[in-house]
This record gives C-alpha cells, sequence and structure tokens, in this order.
C-alpha cells in the first residue's frame, strides 16, 4: 500500500501542477 500511495502521489502531482499552470495561462491572457 505504502509504495502504491508513493506511486499515486508521484503520478498525481504532476497532474495538478499541468492543471493549474494551464489556468494561471488562461488568467495571463485574460488580464494581459
Amino acid at each position: 500500500m505504502a509504495k502504491r500511495d508513493k506511486h499515486i502521489g508521484i503520478v498525481v502531482e504532476p497532474k495538478m501542477y499541468d492543471e493549474l499552470l494551464g489556468k494561471l495561462e488562461l488568467l495571463a491572457t485574460f488580464f494581459t
């Protein structure tokens, strides 16, 4: 279970970062 959790954490973090970066880019384009 612990190994699975670590793998999930490593796999989920990049996805969340991509989503956050995408949202930030959209906000930047709207405000600029």
